[in-house]
């Protein structure tokens, strides 16, 4: 049976690869939460509640955090605005690992994706719902 941390350790090892982390311009891939005041560009990978039975289920959140953008609006300066460029560029080659893929033993699909603010630290992050399914036979 596997446990949430089992399936983000597998995620994260395998989004982990240069076609992620060139783009992301490091390593920075966290498991759970992001660490504090860590302000650069960033994936966090966390577990939403998984099933036991013979089919284990979950959901698997992997977060893209990425600064907003500085900009002047009606010459004022504004900080509010997603990268939503940026956001895309990191976002594209995980998604291209996960659409639908078998790795170690568990299945993936790609739920739902979307853009969330979280105006607390003036950055923006892109939520890639991966749903994971796992047979649990012995």
């Amino acid at each position: 049976m596997k446990t949430g941390v089992d399936i983000v350790d597998v995620i994260i090892e395998r989004i982990s690869v240069p076609s992620v982390t060139d783009v992301l311009g490091s390593s920075s891939i966290f498991p759970d939460t992001s660490p504090d005041n860590f302000t650069a560009d960033r994936i966090v990978v966390n577990s939403l509640p998984v099933s036991g039975g013979q089919l284990q289920t979950a959901v698997i959140n992997i977060n893209v955090c990425v600064k907003n953008l500085k900009l002047k609006i009606a010459g004022q300066p504004d900080n509010s605005q997603p990268d939503r460029k940026r956001l895309n560029e990191i976002a594209k080659p995980i998604l291209e690992i996960l659409e639908d893929a078998i790795i170690s033993g568990i299945v993936t699909e790609i739920d739902n994706i979307a853009i969330y603010p979280d105006k607390e630290v003036k950055e923006h992050f892109l939520n890639i719902r991966v749903r994971i399914y796992s047979a649990n036979l012995k």
